[in-house]
């Protein structure tokens, strides 16, 4: 594969050994945490679709995916009424986490990380100051462990999935002689 436009080969593998390094075999499952936090202004088509390349991501990274919607008085406001009457359309964006049952085998079971020092306006500031790499931080969860996350917002996942993992999911061994 060309790796000119998309980012070097090296770069993907730099990405991949960073969200898996620090991991250790007796490590909890909430040390490593992909938070996806959905656009709530994308048609409902695009959030699923998003959220699919971003369970994709954080499974190929080996970490727990956490949804953080945005809160309520966050003044989104949605694209996709879903039925809704047009009234409630306007003052409640549907989450995403209400739209579908994330399975505890990809959340592993882990809340929101940082709940303590990071809120979403925190969580969403991050995301959006990265333009080249996922953004990651390390921060204390509110059980006193490390967490290392690695957030992204619903508009990035196209992105960063068409730049560090199409092409080696995509990659197939070669047929046997």
């Amino acid at each position: 594969p060309d790796y000119s436009s998309k980012g070097s080969f090296l770069d993907h593998i730099h990405l991949v050994h960073k969200a898996t390094s620090w991991r250790t075999h007796d490590n909890p499952s909430c040390d490593g945490i992909f938070l996806y936090m959905p656009d709530m202004t994308a048609s409902i088509e695009n959030q699923l679709s998003n959220y699919i390349l971003a369970s994709m991501m954080a499974t190929f990274m080996n970490l727990s995916m956490v949804i953080m919607d945005a809160p309520p008085d966050s003044n989104i406001k949605s694209s996709s009424p879903l039925g809704c009457p047009r009234h409630h359309h306007k003052t409640m964006p549907p989450v995403l986490s209400s739209l579908l049952r994330h399975p505890k085998w990809l959340s592993r079971s882990c809340p929101v990380p940082c709940k303590k020092n990071h809120g979403y306006s925190d969580w969403n500031a991050l995301r959006k100051s990265s333009t080249n790499d996922i953004p990651e931080t390390v921060c204390e969860s509110d059980n006193g462990r490390q967490s290392h996350v690695f957030v992204m917002g619903g508009g990035e996942t196209g992105k960063y999935f068409e730049k560090y993992f199409k092409d080696s999911m995509l990659q197939r061994p070669s047929p046997v002689a």
